[in-house]
C-alpha cells in the first residue's frame, strides 16, 4: 500500500500540474457557460472569446434545440437538431444547416436517411415508414429526380 501511494501522489501531483499549466496558456480563452442573445436564444457550452466553439446546444424560444460540434459560432460537423413540433435531423451540419449523411424523423415514426445539402434532401435517400416499408428516390436540391 504505501508502494502505491509513493507513485500515485507524484502522478497526481504532474497531472495538476501539467492542467494548471495549460488551462492558463494564453489563446486558451475558452469557458464553459451559458449565452443568452438579445433575441432570446441562448447557447450552453463552450466558448472561445466569447463565441461558440466545441461541444454546446443552441436552444431557441421557438422550441429547435441544436447540439454538439459548433465551430466559430455554427453548428459544424456531426449534430442534432431537434423542434417541438417533433422532427429531429441527426447528421452532418455545415453553416448550422443539414449537408452531408442525416437521418430526418419526422413526427408520426416516418424518417428519412440519406444525404443533404443546404438543408435540403440531394442525392440519394430512402424513406422509411413506421412498419418498415421502404422507399428510395433520388434528389436534387430538395426534388425527386425518380
Amino acid at each position: 500500500m504505501q508502494t502505491l501511494r509513493r507513485f500515485i501522489m507524484p502522478c497526481f501531483l504532474a497531472l495538476f500540474m501539467v492542467c494548471a499549466f495549460w488551462s492558463n496558456q494564453p489563446g486558451r480563452a475558452e469557458s464553459v457557460e451559458v449565452k443568452t442573445y438579445p433575441d432570446g436564444h441562448r447557447y450552453e457550452g463552450t466558448l472561445k472569446n466569447g463565441i461558440p466553439e466545441g461541444e454546446g446546444v443552441m436552444i431557441y424560444p421557438t422550441g429547435v434545440q441544436y447540439k454538439r460540434e459548433f465551430k466559430n459560432g455554427k453548428l459544424e460537423g456531426k449534430g442534432i437538431m431537434t423542434t417541438s413540433q417533433g422532427y429531429r435531423y441527426e447528421g452532418e451540419f455545415k453553416n448550422s444547416v443539414p449537408n452531408g449523411k442525416g437521418v430526418m424523423k419526422y413526427p408520426g415514426g416516418r424518417r428519412f436517411e440519406g444525404e443533404f445539402k443546404n438543408g435540403v434532401p440531394d442525392g440519394k435517400g430512402v424513406f422509411i415508414s413506421p412498419d418498415g416499408s421502404r422507399l428510395e428516390k433520388t434528389f436534387n436540391n430538395g426534388k425527386t429526380v425518380n
